[in-house]
């Protein structure tokens, strides 16, 4: 999946660029947040991108990088990767990339309320991007009602128009009894 690594990549490209991962868990979203920043430390990456360094704020409430120039972030606060889970407080947020992996699973999509929510996250979180910004959604369908057919079908648009849609399905392989 393009979740973890993608902010790092971003990253290396402009480090005051604040971003945000979101999952429909808070705990996953920090762990998707936890293994992003854990790319801008390998000795790789390090190697590469030398610029790309972590400030004293590491790692409280987001993983924030030393920024030299003070003029390309003047004075936010918004950490460089940050992670919010369905229902966490956005309020205030301004981001330049939001990557948005399953606001719905395998337990929420059964219910409507649930559903609701997660849709009202996202357009919440769709209003915290700032105008040009990179938007990443990867996405399980789990019920045909969800908010991603509405992604899919327009109905559903970013501040800054329809969606651009790359769909990936899997297949199932159902084996017969003798093998085939």
């Amino acid at each position: 999946s393009i979740t973890v690594p993608i902010l790092p990549w971003l990253l290396s490209k402009d480090p005051a660029l604040p971003g945000l991962i979101l999952n429909v868990r808070e705990d996953k979203a920090l762990k998707f947040a936890r293994q992003a920043a854990g790319i801008t430390l390998s000795p790789v990456y390090r190697k590469c991108f030398p610029h790309v360094k972590p400030s004293t704020k590491w790692g409280e409430g987001g993983y924030y990088l030393e920024i030299d120039d003070a003029e390309s972030h003047a004075g936010r606060v918004d950490p460089n990767i940050g992670a919010y889970g369905v229902g966490g407080n956005l309020a205030g947020s301004h981001v330049r990339a939001l990557v948005v992996d399953d606001l719905i699973n395998e337990k929420t999509y059964q219910y409507p309320n649930q559903l609701e929510m997660a849709e009202g996250f996202l357009k919440e979180a769709m209003n915290c991007l700032d105008i040009g910004g990179l938007f990443v959604n990867c996405a399980t369908r789990w019920s045909y009602p969800d908010f991603y057919g509405k992604m899919e079908k327009g109905t559903l648009v970013s501040p800054t128009g329809e969606f651009k849609i790359f769909k990936r399905g899997a297949e199932r392989l159902v084996l017969g009894t003798n093998g085939e």
